[in-house]
């Protein structure tokens, strides 16, 4: 596959029946997609469970326990032994941008040292490494749905339905104003169901009650409760 790609890029010989004549036909990749999991595997990279997870900028983890914490800054009660691997403060709007990340990769791999793939987050060489037209990291897409779809409006579910655990705050400090009763949630997944019949199918599948099946939504159901079934079902429950 990857030398196909090559060769198209260089460009190979085809036909134009309509001029009738031969011509150099080029192609490119614009762009690879996938999961997160998958892109790390295709760019050659650890990804989301490495030291260095961002194939964007050097945003630094910090190891607790079996795995990597990312703050922006270092939280104040974390354990010594924790501390002393490494003392997080970004600034959000400009994170530590990667630079040349395809000779990175290559050097990476070339040397081969456990402490180099360590510290800079690179498992492997990539396939498309040989590819021209391919930009590292610039043609591996965002997993927006993961992240959005089934991250953001997952946690923001539980918030509002009281489940978040917050495990710094104490319960008189969080503020209740943003979570709604099992009685709201039970009107509003009453409300789902019984626009089932009359919601047009260009929403997608019809509504399932949330407040019973959001453990099994599908992305499709969490991209139509955020465009078009939160903001009216919670207008009057939330602040």
């Amino acid at each position: 596959m990857v030398d196909e790609f090559a060769r198209l890029s260089n460009g190979v010989q085809a036909w134009d029946g309509w001029k009738r004549e031969w011509f150099k036909l080029t192609a490119s990749i614009l762009q690879v997609n996938g999961d997160q999991p998958a892109i790390a595997n295709m760019m050659g990279m650890k990804g989301p469970r490495g030291k260095y997870p961002c194939r964007y900028c050097n945003l630094c983890g910090i190891r607790l326990g079996m795995g990597y914490y990312y703050p922006l800054k270092t939280p104040s009660d974390i354990p010594n032994k924790f501390r002393r691997q490494t003392t997080a403060n970004y600034d959000a709007l400009n994170l530590p941008r990667r630079t040349n990340l395809r000779n990175l990769i290559t050097s990476v791999v070339q040397a081969s040292k456990n402490d180099l793939f360590r510290e800079t987050g690179i498992s492997g060489l990539s396939p498309f490494i040989e590819v021209s037209t391919v930009h590292f990291p610039n043609s591996f897409g965002i997993d927006i749905m993961h992240l959005v779809l089934e991250g953001v409006a997952k946690h923001l579910l539980q918030l509002w339905m009281g489940q978040m655990a917050f495990d710094d705050i104490s319960e008189e400090h969080v503020d209740q104003s943003y979570i709604i009763s099992l009685n709201g949630w039970a009107e509003i997944g009453r409300t789902m169901a019984r626009g089932r019949k009359t919601i047009p199918s260009v929403f997608g599948r019809s509504p399932r009650d949330i407040s019973k099946h959001s453990a099994g939504f599908k992305a499709v159901e969490w991209w139509a409760w955020i465009e078009f079934y939160s903001i009216p079902l919670m207008y009057q429950y939330l602040p």
